[in-house]
């Protein structure tokens, strides 16, 4: 709940804080108490949490996170061979709901799409629309999870990147 227990200074708020702000304030409560200290706040380890898999899974599980964990670490070790890297949810502990590609952070390193994972979140994972791979002569070829609408020639060029100089177009 984001509550930081200073023992005999009471406890303090940390939400929507960063650590220099938290910080900060930490250092303060202790110099008011104790005017002549010159107190110092570290961060000796982050702390682990728990968040919730569910949906397109091998089984609906808590795993352990902590807070440089992005979204697809967590994903990886849980999905099933039709589950989508493209559809996926993350309900926060405020019980707001976001949608994420991890598609689209990987190939573009669009990071936002691929987030840090916080306490409390519970994400899950939906089954893929279609999944199809692509060989030969493309500049990429591999298995590519398609989204509605999207057809062969989206497959060439936007997941294959393009046919290479040696391809037959014919």
């Amino acid at each position: 709940d984001y509550t930081i227990n200073l023992n005999l200074f009471g406890n303090t708020n940390a939400s929507g804080l960063t650590f220099y702000n938290i910080k900060s304030k930490i250092e303060k409560i202790i110099t008011a108490a104790y005017p002549e200290s010159t107190p110092t706040v570290t961060i000796v380890s982050t702390g682990l949490f728990r968040v919730f898999l569910t949906g397109e899974v091998t089984q609906s599980v808590f795993d352990n996170a902590w807070g440089l964990n992005r979204l697809s670490e967590i994903v990886q070790h849980h999905g099933t061979p039709y589950s989508s890297l493209r559809d996926i949810e993350i309900t926060s502990i405020n019980e707001s709901t976001r949608s994420y590609d991890i598609f689209i952070a990987k190939r573009f390193g669009i990071k936002e799409q691929d987030p840090y994972l916080k306490p409390g979140d519970k994400i899950t994972l939906f089954k893929s629309l279609r999944q199809v791979s692509i060989a030969g002569e493309v500049k990429r070829p591999g298995e590519y999870q398609l989204l509605t609408g999207e057809d062969l020639s989206v497959l060439i060029d936007y997941y294959g990147d393009g046919l290479t100089d040696l391809a037959d177009k014919t």
